[in-house]
C-alpha cells in the first residue's frame, strides 16, 4: 500500500510480532504495562523502589532516556513519569524548544524533529550503552498532522474520501524512512543497534468519518493488536522467534531484557516471547474492569468485579491476573 510502503518494508525484512496486543490504555496506562510489565494500572504503582525496565538496564550500566513530543505539564508527566518509571532523562517539548527546536503545533513537537533529536542522542552516545524511548505524536486521534503540502501526497491518497488519518500515516511513513535512511548514513546501524517500532495503545473506537476505517476486523476490539516490529542488523537473538506468536504490551520488558541477556525481575508478569512456542503463547490486557486473554485456542472476557455466571475458566484468570498484580508490591 503506498501509505504504507516503508513500514510494509520493515514487516517483510525484519522480525516482527502478528499478535501484539494493548495491555492497558490510554498512554499512561499502556507506558506502564510496557515499562512495569503490568495489565492493572494503579497509582500504587508508583512507589519508591519500584521495580521498571528503565531501572533495571540503569542497573546493568545503561543511560535511560524518555523524550517525548508533547509537554511536560501534560497530566504532570515530568514528575508522574519520572517517579513511576524512573528513566535516568526525561525530556518533552520544553526541553526541546530550549534546545533550539522550532515548529511545535498541536500536541507538540513533530516526528522530524523527534527523529533528528534522537539521531543527535544516539550519535552522542556512539559508544555508550543507552536505552531511547522516543514517543511521537503525530498520528494520535484527534489531531492528525501530515507535514507534506498536497503536492507532495500521493494522488491515491488525495483521492481518497476522509483521508485526513491516511495523510497522517503517510508522514509516519516517510519520516521513518528518513530516520533509518540518517542512521545508516551516521554509522549508527551497527549490530549492536536495535530498533523497536511499537505504540502505546490501539487507536480509541471513533464514530469520526476518518477514523472508521481502523475499526475493521479485530481492531473493533477495545483492546485491540499494535505493531511489534524489531530492526537491526543482528538477527541472530531472533532465531527462534515465530511471529505467529500471541504476546501483549505487559511482554516488552521481559522480551527486551532476554534479548539483551538480562534477567527479567520476579515482579514482571510477561514473559519473554522471543523463546515462547506459538502453541503456549497468550496476550493479556485490562480495561476498566475488564480481563482480555487472546490465544490461538481461545478468547476470553470477563468482568474482574461484576461478571456474572462466570465458569471455572474465567475465575481462574481473574485469580491470575489478581495474583501478578499483588505480586509486584511483594
Amino acid at each position: 500500500m503506498e501509505t504504507t510502503q516503508f513500514l510494509d518494508g520493515l514487516l517483510a525484512k525484519y522480525p516482527h510480532s502478528d499478535h501484539y496486543y494493548t495491555s492497558n490504555k490510554p498512554t499512561t496506562q499502556g507506558l506502564n504495562s510496557m515499562f512495569l510489565s503490568q495489565s492493572i494500572y494503579s497509582e500504587e504503582q508508583s512507589f519508591e523502589n519500584n521495580v521498571t525496565l528503565f531501572k533495571t538496564l540503569g542497573r546493568n550500566g545503561y543511560n535511560t532516556v524518555f523524550l517525548e513530543a508533547t509537554s511536560q505539564y501534560y497530566n504532570d508527566e515530568f514528575r508522574a513519569y519520572k517517579k513511576r518509571f524512573g528513566m535516568n532523562s526525561y525530556r518533552a517539548k520544553e526541553d526541546l524548544e530550549r534546545q533550539g527546536y522550532v515548529g511545535s503545533s498541536g500536541w507538540g513537537f513533530h516526528n522530524d524533529v523527534m527523529y533528528e533529536e534522537t539521531i543527535r542522542l544516539l550519535e552522542q552516545n556512539r559508544n555508550n550503552k543507552i536505552f531511547i524511548v522516543t514517543k511521537t505524536i503525530d498520528s494520535h486521534q484527534p489531531y492528525p498532522y501530515c507535514g507534506f503540502s498536497k503536492d507532495n501526497i500521493p494522488v491515491t491518497i488525495q483521492d481518497q474520501n476522509k483521508n485526513l488519518y491516511l495523510k497522517a500515516i503517510y508522514w509516519e511513513n516517510i519520516t521513518l524512512q528518513k530516520f533509518f535512511h540518517d542512521l545508516e548514513k551516521r554509522n549508527l546501524m551497527d549490530d549492536k543497534t536495535l530498533i523497536v517500532f511499537t505504540s502505546d495503545h490501539n487507536p480509541h473506537p471513533s464514530q469520526n468519518d476518518n477514523y472508521k476505517r481502523l475499526g475493521e476486523g479485530d481492531l473493533r476490539l477495545s483492546l485491540a493488536p499494535i505493531p511489534l516490529i524489531f530492526v537491526s542488523t543482528n538477527l541472530q537473538p531472533f532465531d527462534n522467534f515465530n511471529s505467529k506468536t500471541f504476546a501483549s504490551q505487559i511482554d516488552f520488558a521481559p522480551t527486551l531484557l532476554g534479548i539483551l541477556g538480562i534477567p527479567s525481575p520476579p515482579e514482571f508478569s510477561g514473559k519473554n516471547i522471543i523463546n515462547t512456542p506459538e502453541e503456549r503463547s497468550y496476550a493479556i490486557g485490562f480495561l476498566g474492569e475488564t480481563i482480555y486473554y487472546w490465544s490461538n485456542e481461545q478468547q476470553i472476557k470477563t468482568d474482574m468485579y461484576s461478571g456474572k455466571n462466570q465458569d471455572a475458566q474465567e475465575k481462574a484468570l481473574i485469580h491470575w491476573v489478581q495474583d501478578l498484580y499483588v505480586r509486584y508490591f511483594q
